[in-house]
């Protein structure tokens, strides 16, 4: 009795440990990475930014929507050299309903920069009297199709 007893501690606690993992696992995959939007992007987010939502669509878009300390927003437009926003037809503002905040769009006085890597392509888009950053990373699809039109075959 006391040897079953034991197996089943020792099985309970790796079936534990190994839920706790795939939680952790799967729990990092749809959360906000600093690193990788600085990484793609090349623009540093201010100390005490919150992200206020974030979606990873698994397939081709990370999305976030960020709140940015007041006293910085202007630094961080002028320091990353946005432009005055046009309101043009692009993907970001396509992708802002997927956010689930339908109403939060830029306003007037909004400011953006976007460009593309070799296979990645990003957008921010800053609204300065909100202080709310939106922020958009296009990667490459589960084929390998960048969204700059190349394949990552291709890019080997």
């Amino acid at each position: 009795m006391k040897k079953a007893l034991k197996i089943f501690a020792v099985i309970a606690g790796i079936l534990f440990i190994l839920g706790i993992s795939i939680f952790f696992y799967f729990r990092s995959l749809f959360s906000f990475d600093e690193k990788y939007f600085e990484g793609n992007s090349g623009i540093k987010l201010p100390e005490g930014y919150e992200v206020v939502t974030f979606i990873d669509d698994g397939e081709m878009t990370a999305l976030a929507e960020i709140q940015l300390p007041k006293d910085k927003v202007e630094a961080f437009i002028s320091d990353n050299e946005l432009k005055q926003f046009s309101n043009e037809f692009t993907v970001l503002r396509i992708r802002f309903g997927l956010l689930g905040n339908d109403y939060n769009l830029p306003g007037k006085n909004s400011f953006s920069i976007k460009d593309c890597g070799e296979c990645n392509c990003w957008e921010y888009v800053v609204d300065k009297d909100k202080g709310i950053l939106w922020a958009q990373i296009d990667y490459p699809d589960y084929s390998g199709d960048c969204p700059t039109g190349k394949n990552l075959r291709d890019l080997k």
